[in-house]
């Protein structure tokens, strides 16, 4: 009897411990919920991070354009060296935008186009692409590119600013359009080539780019690098301007590429 009521006791002991170590064993997970986030909490969390995405972002797209704008100066600079090299070759004489109509500046200077032909090759064709511009599924020597100033029709128009700029725009028999270098009378002055664009947006192309004072068949020089663009002049240097600076280059226009707008200063 006294055995019985000695196991009596011991289970009575042991079913208390059990339901202390339940108890302690239990109420753990209940402390740790406590600590995880809420629905509410997790959603504030959310909201604070897509605001300060909200915030970067434009910072971060201005930072990637001015990229691509140093990178696009980069490339002006070797079209530039490729226009030196070419004069160097033939006795002070480069192409015209278009020296025929079948014949471009760039079938004569550029190399390893993706469709197409050259006959020069002083710089890869990709020189000749803005890396801000929109590519075109054309994308060979005709369209897609940045190009010059047709200073040929320009003075056909406007034959009085050879006074100002020089009589550089000459006829080679049997050869087309081209400019002599040595008659340019302010080489750091004077725009040979840059960033070009239609006013839909879409890509320009080699045989008519840019002129002084308008667009050539909707297309010329363009504000695509946060409203400034890049300009390669005689003497090779390369120079970035916004549309406050556009007289001071000698130019009375530019397309916005992000409004799709023309800029008239005239």
């Amino acid at each position: 009897m006294k055995e019985r009521c000695k196991s009596v006791e011991s289970f009575t002991v042991f079913s208390s411990i059990l339901e202390s170590r339940n108890k302690t064993s239990n109420s753990l997970p209940r402390k740790t919920r406590g600590n995880l986030f809420t629905l509410i909490e997790l959603l504030v969390v959310i909201a604070i991070i897509a605001i300060l995405a909200s915030m970067l972002l434009p910072a971060l797209n201005q930072a990637r354009e001015k990229a691509r704008g140093i990178n696009c100066t980069s490339n002006q600079k070797q079209i530039g060296l490729a226009f030196t090299l070419y004069a160097d070759d033939f006795r002070g004489y480069i192409p015209d935008v278009q020296p025929t109509w079948a014949t471009t500046w760039a079938h004569l200077l550029l190399s390893d186009p993706p469709s197409g032909t050259t006959e020069g090759g002083y710089v890869p064709y990709a020189s000749a692409k803005c890396p801000s511009a929109p590519s075109d599924e054309n994308d060979d020597l005709w369209w897609g590119i940045n190009g010059q100033v047709y200073y040929y029709q320009y003075f056909n128009g406007k034959p009085e600013m050879k006074d100002t700029l020089g009589s550089f725009s000459v006829l080679v028999a049997g050869y087309g359009c081209y400019l002599t270098t040595a008659k340019v009378k302010s080489p750091g002055q004077t725009i040979l080539y840059g960033d070009t664009s239609k006013t839909n947006g879409l890509p320009a192309k080699a045989g008519y780019c840019m002129k002084m004072d308008a667009p050539i068949v909707n297309m010329g020089f363009a504000l695509r690098h946060a409203n400034r663009g890049n300009l390669t002049f005689f003497d090779g240097h390369v120079g970035s301007v916004n549309d406050g600076l556009l007289p001071e280059a000698g130019l009375t226009y530019a397309i916005n590429t992000s409004s799709l707008t023309l800029i008239d200063k005239n």
